[in-house]
This record gives C-alpha cells, sequence and structure tokens, in this order.
C-alpha cells in the first residue's frame, strides 16, 4: 500500500515579528502523496485528505539571540484546539552565537479537510528570523490508519 503524507519545508529565512504568532509559509514539497500541500494558494497549510490517525510533525532554527522564549506549535483549522496538539515551548539558549531550535512530534486524528499549520513565536523584545537550514524549517504528515 502506498504511503499517504506530505513534507514542506522553507529555503528562505523568514522574518517573525516580536511576540506575534506566525506561521511558516513554505515553498517546497519534499514529497506529497495525497495532494495535501498546494504552496502557491496556501503556503502555510498542510490539508488532510483522507480522515484517519497521523504522525506530524516540524522544526524551525531561530536567529541568534539570548533574550526571550521560543515555542513552536501545529494549529488545526485556523485555530488552537482544547489540547493545542503539540507544542513545544523554552527559553532561548543562555549563551551567545548559539541558534536555538524547535521541533515537535505527535500523532493526532484528523478530519478529511482538516488543515494544520506550523506556528511559531519568539518573545526576544526585536524582530527575528526563522532561519533556513538543509531540509528546513520543515513540517510533515504521515497517515499511519485511515478511520
Amino acid at each position: 500500500m502506498p504511503a499517504t503524507g506530505c513534507r514542506i519545508r522553507r529555503t528562505t529565512n523568514q522574518l517573525i515579528a516580536n511576540s506575534t504568532e506566525t506561521a511558516i509559509s513554505f515553498d517546497v514539497e519534499d514529497f506529497d502523496q495525497g495532494n495535501m500541500a498546494d504552496l502557491a494558494a496556501q503556503p502555510t497549510r498542510i490539508t488532510i485528505a483522507t480522515a484517519g490517525i497521523y504522525l506530524v510533525g516540524g522544526w524551525n532554527a531561530w536567529a541568534t539571540n539570548t533574550a526571550g522564549d521560543r515555542a513552536i506549535r501545529v494549529i488545526k483549522n485556523g485555530e488552537a484546539v482544547a489540547d493545542g496538539i503539540v507544542q513545544q515551548d523554552s527559553p532561548a539558549p543562555n549563551g551567545a552565537g548559539v541558534e536555538p531550535t524547535r521541533a515537535l512530534n505527535t500523532i493526532f486524528k484528523f478530519a478529511a479537510g482538516d488543515y494544520i499549520e506550523l506556528v511559531i513565536v519568539q518573545s526576544s523584545g526585536i524582530n527575528l528570523n526563522s532561519l533556513t537550514r538543509p531540509y528546513g524549517p520543515a513540517f510533515w504528515v504521515i497517515l499511519l490508519e485511515d478511520t
């Protein structure tokens, strides 16, 4: 049985305003088995094609800055869900010259037509770049079981 899933990534830095939740805007599909991404029309979204249980993941790297916090989460249909689906939230590193990264993986049940976005936020006091690194930032889903 062929896998159903999608992995998208960004190939340029994206400026993220201080204390503003921002969906990453992606520009490359690494694969899209199931026609789940339309980056020309909706560059922040993966739309679930088949109802089921999915592995969901993503990651982001931040420009060096030692102030504030960094967070990453998945939102569904434009809003946070009761359990937040998943979020990683932690302070910036203490050491200068360290690029903080945030990653997440979870399993979640979706209906056909649900869409998800990878949202990031930072509170450094200034605008910071989400940095491009080999193969990311990236966002993916893989169907584990249809329902």
